[in-house]
C-alpha cells in the first residue's frame, strides 16, 4: 500500500515535535531522523561542495555548513530557491552561496 508522506510528516511533527528542529538558531525544515542521516552521509563522503535545491530561510544550508565544519571539511554550500522574497530573512555565512533561480 503506498504511503501518504504528507500525512506521515504532519503526524510526525504534530506528535513528536513541538516545533521544527533548529540549528544555530535557524529552523531546519527537515525531520530529525533525516538530519542524522545527513550527518552520517557527510561524514562518510566528506563533500567539499553541497548543492541544495529549496532554500526557504537557509536553516538547512547552515546545518550542512556546520556539519562540514564539525568534520573539518573546508567546504561550501550552494543553495538555490526560486523565491527571492525570502532572501531578506537569510543570514550571511562565509560557506554559503545563495542563488535565486529555478532549480
Amino acid at each position: 500500500m503506498p504511503h501518504d508522506w504528507s500525512a506521515v510528516t504532519a503526524e510526525y511533527f504534530g506528535q513528536h515535535c513541538a516545533e521544527t528542529p533548529r540549528f544555530e538558531g535557524l529552523q531546519v525544515q527537515k525531520l530529525a531522523p533525516d538530519l542524522w542521516r545527513y550527518i552520517e552521509a557527510i561524514e562518510a563522503t566528506r563533500p567539499d561542495l553541497i548543492i541544495e535545491c529549496g532554500t526557504a530561510h537557509g536553516g538547512s544550508a547552515h546545518f550542512f555548513a556546520g556539519v562540514q565544519r564539525m568534520f573539518g571539511i573546508d567546504g561550501r554550500v550552494v543553495t538555490i530557491d526560486i523565491e527571492g522574497a525570502r532572501a531578506g530573512t537569510r543570514t550571511k555565512h562565509k560557506q554559503i552561496t545563495y542563488i535565486t533561480d529555478d532549480s
